[in-house]
C-alpha cells in the first residue's frame, strides 16, 4: 500500500505536465494568427487613386535643420491626422519626430516646422548627418480607426551635382546652387495630371534660390513632366530637359 501511493502520485504529477504542456504548445500555435488577424483588420485601409490622394511637401530650411512640412488635399472622411519623420544620424542612432492633428474637418492644408534636434530653454541641439529617412502620416476617422497610411522615403542632400530620389527611380542632374535639397514621393499631386500617371510623384524641394540660368536634365522612367508651381501648370519636359524644380511625375 505504502510503494502504490508514490507511484499513484508520480503518474498524477505526470499527467499534470504533460497537460500543462500540451495546452501551452496549442496557446503558442494559435498566436500568430490570432495577431495576424487583428493586424489584418487594422491594416485593411482604403485606396485612393493619385488624383485624390493628399499632397505633401518637406522643404530644408536655409541651414537644413528643419523641415517645413505642408499636407493639403486632406481626405474630407478623415478626423484627425497623424504624421512621423524618422531619420538616422552620423552616430547610427534612429530618431523621430511625432505629431498629429486632433481636428482636421473643414481644413484644406496642415502646416508644421519639424526640427531635426531638440531645443530647451532657448538651446538646441541639431542631428548631425541627416540624410535619408522616411515620412509618414495616417489619417483616422471620428471613432479613432486607421482609414488611410501613406509613407515615403526622404533623400535629404546638400550642395549635389545630382538629385537623387530614396527609391533611386528618379535624378536630376544640373548646375543646382549650393544649399540643401529634398527629394521624397509627394503622394498626391499639387494639380490634375494631364494623362494617367505611371511613374512618380517626386517633389525636389528647396530654400535656395534657384537662378532663371538653371538647367537641369531629369532621369526617371516614362514621359517625364514638371508642374510650374508659378504658372499652375504642367510642362512636358523634351529629352528630360529643365529648368524648373517642383513636383515630377511621369505619364502614358
Amino acid at each position: 500500500m505504502n510503494r502504490v501511493l508514490p507511484i499513484t502520485i508520480v503518474v498524477l504529477v505526470g499527467l499534470g505536465i504533460l497537460t500543462g504542456v500540451f495546452w501551452f504548445l496549442k496557446g503558442q500555435s494559435k498566436t500568430p494568427t490570432q495577431t495576424n488577424e487583428t493586424k489584418g483588420k487594422e491594416e485593411t485601409l482604403k485606396e485612393l487613386p493619385v488624383s485624390q490622394k493628399p499632397y505633401a511637401s518637406l522643404t530644408p530650411r536655409i541651414d537644413g535643420r528643419e523641415l517645413h512640412l505642408v499636407v493639403s488635399k486632406l481626405p474630407k472622411d478623415a478626423a484627425t491626422m497623424e504624421y512621423e519623420l524618422v531619420y538616422t544620424v552620423d552616430s547610427g542612432i534612429t530618431q523621430g519626430v511625432p505629431g498629429n492633428v486632433k481636428d482636421i474637418a473643414g481644413k484644406t492644408s496642415v502646416e508644421r516646422d519639424l526640427l531635426l534636434g531638440t531645443c530647451s530653454s532657448g538651446k538646441c541641439r541639431y542631428d548631425e548627418g541627416v540624410e535619408q529617412g522616411t515620412f509618414t502620416i495616417r489619417f483616422r476617422d471620428t471613432k479613432g480607426k486607421l482609414v488611410y497610411k501613406f509613407e515615403t522615403g526622404f533623400n535629404l542632400q546638400q550642395n549635389p551635382t545630382k538629385i537623387t530620389s530614396a527609391d533611386g527611380k528618379f535624378t536630376l542632374s544640373g548646375n543646382m546652387p549650393k544649399g540643401y535639397y529634398l527629394t521624397m514621393g509627394t503622394f498626391g499631386l499639387p494639380d490634375t495630371a494631364p494623362g494617367e500617371v505611371t511613374g512618380g510623384p517626386y517633389g525636389v524641394f528647396t530654400k535656395t534660390v534657384v537662378a532663371k540660368t538653371f538647367k537641369g536634365t531629369v532621369n526617371m522612367e516614362g514621359a517625364a513632366l514638371v508642374y510650374n508651381n508659378q504658372a499652375g501648370d504642367w510642362t512636358v519636359l523634351e529629352g528630360g530637359k529643365t529648368s524648373i524644380l517642383d513636383v515630377f511625375i511621369a505619364t502614358k
